[in-house]
């Protein structure tokens, strides 16, 4: 079976032919650009295949399950923790594990210095794992800052800031060697505030313990035990309270609709997510939107 449809949970931007355009024409883009951007979690029976290539370069960002790659006949295979380049004009294909399907961030990209970008980050098609723990946390990082820019509008500076953060993250792999490898993340802070920040960074889906603790690379008992030593809450208890700290601030400065609040913080069901809410604040979702409404008046 092969999927070509959407996956649940899965996020995108496509730009139209205009705006693409514009980030072609405009001095601050025109060297490096995105063009499409995704996440897919879980994407199984996920299958794309192009006999001519793609009009754009294309990164895959594997973060979780595997999948392989074939690009110019020749396979790799894809796991956790690393990346693939695909040059544009190259014919390839991909597909998801039938077994441990990838969760991957997908970028489309171009400009006219986009291919001295990926000069040998391609090369002997082998896809590129990333070792450093701090490289990986910042990958993770600057692709959060990118998404939520393509969520926020089109406009040329949400645009704009895409493409500088995107020219970082290339930048960052491509030189991965002379990226500082930082010691201070074995110790308890640093720990906790990665995981805090890999929470928040992914508050739209669901999140397993085990995947935090292997973003961090420590055992599961290890990361529960410091984590409650440094937050004084369990690991769950304190994303619980991050998803409705996020609920709060859309309830109280947007018109979305709760049901589509409760998606955008983790919560498939609006009914769960109105009682955890109400535990936590002391009001469901609408009373709350109602009496911070008043108070702007």
């Amino acid at each position: 079976m092969k999927n070509r449809e959407g996956f649940k949970g899965q996020r995108m931007a496509v730009f139209s032919k205009s705006v693409i355009a514009l980030l072609e024409q405009h001095p601050l883009t025109q060297n490096l650009y995105v063009t499409d951007a995704g996440f897919f979690p879980n994407a199984e029976y996920h299958y794309v295949e192009r006999e001519r290539g793609s009009l754009q370069h294309i990164i895959i960002i594997c973060v979780q399950g595997k999948g392989s790659i074939w690009c110019d006949g020749v396979k790799s295979e894809i796991g956790p923790k690393s990346y693939y380049i695909i040059p544009k004009g190259t014919a390839h294909k991909y597909c998801a594990d039938k077994k441990d399907p990838w969760t991957i961030y997908w970028m489309h990209f171009d400009g006219s210095n986009a291919a001295s970008w990926i000069d040998g980050m391609h090369s002997n098609a082998i896809p590129l794992n990333m070792h450093n723990n701090a490289l990986r946390e910042n990958t993770l990082t600057m692709i959060g800052e990118m998404y939520a820019a393509l969520e926020d509008s089109f406009s040329f500076d949400s645009l704009g800031y895409c493409c500088v953060i995107f020219g970082y993250l290339l930048g960052t792999l491509k030189y991965a060697k002379q990226y500082p490898s930082r010691k201070s993340l074995s110790s308890k802070r640093e720990l906790v505030k990665s995981a805090i920040d890999f929470m928040k960074a992914n508050l739209h889906r669901k999140i397993a313990l085990k995947e935090i603790s292997d973003f961090l690379d420590i055992s599961l008992s290890h990361f529960c035990l410091l984590f409650k030593q440094e937050m004084s809450h369990a690991p769950m208890e304190y994303l619980a309270m991050v998803r409705v700290q996020k609920a709060c601030a859309l309830l109280s400065t947007t018109d979305i609709k709760i049901k589509e609040i409760a998606m955008e913080v983790g919560f498939e069901d609006p009914f769960y997510f109105s009682r955890m809410f109400s535990k936590e604040m002391g009001l469901s979702p609408r009373s709350y939107r109602n009496l911070r409404q008043k108070e702007k008046v």
